[in-house]
């Protein structure tokens, strides 16, 4: 008697099964994403309404003497490519909860508006920037923020070391200070021969004292310059200065906030972009701050 058994399989038609799955497999690694990846490029035409408008307000008060400027703006669309309107004619002022100080527009239509000269901020006040403007700007015409003037302690020195394996090399800018025992957010700007070259949002270094809070710093890296980029290059002789300032975790969470709001976004289908937390009332957008800044500086030798 003679079975037969018909699951089995004939070598020829196992290799055209193994084929057929790598077949099925190789089409659905490549054909099916190249399918997506087509229907992906269809032109999307996207109708970004407008909304009202807000006030924007940029400004810092700092323990140095000289004038403070506060800059007044408002919103636009998303299309609009030109600089954002100033507001002109304001009204404001500035109170420490004792005294108020006037700020005059330094000319009229910049939307720029100054202390006197001679004003400086003290450590420990806070302070209160009040707005009263000409006409409505998202239904409001009155605007305030405060922000308490936290001290800075003096840093002891600056190193800097040369890392040629960082890239194209960069400069890494180290500082040696006390750390005190309380919550700290610090930022810092870097200068050569007394010009600003950490200049943009994303220059800006800021970080919290979580690791060295309360101790010596023995050389935490705090500025890095890209010797591939001209206005960084340090050559023998450079007077290089860094700016310390010790900053309210709102303000340090504005700059880091505004930073990756303004940085590209990774996977690709990330959240939507929002407006960057302030302190402004009433809906306006930006940050009023103040801090007491202290500097360190060194002369460059290769």
């Amino acid at each position: 008697m003679i079975f037969l058994n018909i699951f089995s399989k004939s070598p020829e038609r196992e290799e055209k099964s193994q084929w057929k799955r790598i077949s099925l497999r190789a089409f659905s690694r490549f054909v099916v994403p190249a399918i997506i990846l087509a229907s992906c490029t269809e032109p999307m035409d996207l109708e970004l309404d407008s909304t009202f408008t807000r006030l924007v307000v940029e400004g810092a008060i700092t323990t140095d003497t000289g004038y403070h400027q506060v800059r007044l703006s408002s919103t636009t669309d998303f299309y609009y490519n030109e600089i954002p309107p100033a507001v002109s004619g304001a009204d404001v002022r500035l109170s420490d909860g004792s005294n108020l100080i006037e700020l005059s527009e330094n000319d009229f239509g910049s939307g720029v508006y100054e202390t006197p000269a001679n004003f400086f901020g003290e450590v420990g006040k806070t302070y209160t920037l009040l707005i009263e403007l000409e006409e409505e700007i998202g239904g409001q015409t009155a605007y305030t923020a405060s922000c308490l003037l936290r001290p800075t302690a003096a840093p002891d020195s600056i190193q800097i070391e040369f890392q040629p394996t960082w890239g194209d090399g960069f400069w890494e800018i180290k500082l040696y200070a006390q750390d005190p025992p309380s919550r700290d957010f610090y930022k810092f700007l870097t200068f050569i021969n007394n010009v600003l070259v950490t200049d943009s949002l994303q220059e800006i270094f800021v970080i919290d004292d979580r690791l060295f809070n309360g101790n010596y710093t023995n050389g935490i890296g705090v500025s890095y310059l890209n010797a591939a980029s001209e206005d960084n290059r340090l050559n023998t002789g450079d007077l290089v200065t860094i700016l310390i300032a010790n900053l309210t975790k709102e303000h340090a969470n504005f700059i880091l906030t505004a930073r990756t709001e303004n940085s590209f976004n990774t996977p690709l289908f990330s959240g939507p972009p929002a407006n960057v937390q302030g302190n402004i009332s009433n809906g306006a957008i930006g940050f009023f701050a103040a801090y007491q800044p202290q500097y360190v500086s060194m002369v460059y030798q290769e």
